[in-house]
């Protein structure tokens, strides 16, 4: 603060004070009183703890530009950046990005320059086979970098929810991924897209325009989300825990003995093979699914959790996305795993903010934001124990 107007703030009860004591020893220039005060509330300033977020939705792993170290890296955080600035990695997934959209270069402290758009998938592929050591990146390792946390004192918050200071300047527009969405009618692609207006999942057509982040080839893969990833749908490139085998047909579901339940072995997740409201009966679900609001939804969770004694809970959205089939249409799941199940959406226990909580559309598998007041269906998951 300009010291002129903090001499006019503290100025006012500064005087009253002498005049209270005007009898009283003899009292420091103005001057000195002033200089006191400035250099109390430095040293205040200097020595006062950090104080830690009091949102209980805070990340554990939000980037804070304060605790940078020289070698480019930031302590206890998420991103580690490049000695040239041009590159970071992801500590959570292992994964490399370029911080510039394609067209845009690394100035020193940001992106600049112009932005590069590509006419379709054909196009980015050819203009991938001429870099050497970078990719595109897969749908879920786009959206791994999206709308990762809410707002908060720590986060500096960027284009659909990335991280502001790990991607600075990325332009709020569609970005490609590599991974296709379906065919249509088997005359052209259409290719999963996420827009980094909204942080949101789509599609574009083979010919219309988006922008490339590439991915630095060498790094981790993606694959199905997992518990441990904590809501991101890529795991590193050494699996910290152990997943169970695979079923006898070498198929990626167990079903249970009983049939009510179904085991993933990609990640290690026990899902209720019904949606709530039906019933396994047969090798397939009977009854008719019921829809909740979120609140419902929750509170069916834990009715359900305190009947059977298990810890039944709302998928997170990376979980429920895990188990949608990209190469399905009008029913992206696998239905022998999960038969009866609504094309339709189905809670996640992801809030977006007070108003807002993804759900993911068996219709398409996409994720979309939906009001908490909405209707949708609901589908429990526990740890393996």
């Amino acid at each position: 603060m300009n010291r002129n107007l903090i001499t006019l703030l503290v100025l006012t009860p500064l005087m009253a004070a002498m005049h209270a004591h005007i009898h009283a020893q003899s009292q420091p220039s103005i001057g000195g009183l002033l200089d006191g005060v400035f250099n109390k509330a430095k040293n205040a300033k200097n020595s006062a703890p950090a104080q830690p977020s009091s949102d209980p939705a805070a990340p554990k792993h939000g980037f804070n530009a304060a605790n940078a170290l020289p070698d480019g890296s930031v302590a206890d955080t998420r991103y580690t950046i490049s000695a040239d600035g041009a590159e970071v990695t992801d500590r959570k997934t292992g994964i490399t990005w370029r911080r510039c959209a394609e067209g845009m270069n690394w100035t020193g402290t940001t992106c600049s320059g112009q932005l590069r758009t590509f006419s379709g998938l054909s196009r980015v592929l050819a203009y991938e086979k001429t870099l050497k050591g970078w990719r595109v990146p897969k749908i879920d390792e786009l959206l791994s970098i999206s709308r990762l946390y809410a707002t908060h004192e720590n986060a500096k918050v960027g284009s659909g929810g990335t991280d502001a200071v790990a991607f600075p300047a990325l332009p709020p527009e569609p970005f490609w991924s590599s991974t296709l969405y379906y065919k249509d009618r088997g005359d052209r692609d259409r290719t999963k897209t996420v827009n980094f207006n909204n942080g949101g999942e789509g599609f574009h057509d083979n010919g219309e325009p988006a922008s490339l982040l590439l991915v630095k080839i060498g790094g981790a893969q993606a694959r199905a989300a997992s518990a441990e990833t904590g809501g991101v749908a890529v795991v590193p490139m050494e699996a910290k825990t152990s997943k169970p085998p695979a079923g006898s047909n070498g198929s990626r579901y167990v079903v249970s003995t009983d049939g009510r339940e179904v085991t993933d072995t990609t990640t290690g997740l026990i899902w209720r093979r019904c949606a709530e409201g039906m019933t396994a009966s047969g090798g397939s679900c009977v009854g008719k699914a019921l829809t909740f609001d979120f609140a419902g939804a929750q509170s069916r969770a834990d009715a359900q959790a305190k009947a059977s004694r298990t810890s039944w809970r709302l998928p997170d959205k990376d979980e429920l996305l895990a188990i949608g089939d990209e190469k399905r249409f009008k029913m992206a799941i696998d239905t022998a795993a999960f038969p009866g199940t609504p094309p339709d959406h189905f809670w996640t226990s992801h809030r977006i903010d007070s108003t807002y909580v993804y759900a993911v559309n068996f219709y398409n598998g996409f994720h979309y934001d939906r009001y908490q007041t909405s209707q949708h269906y609901v589908r429990l998951v526990r740890d393996v124990k």
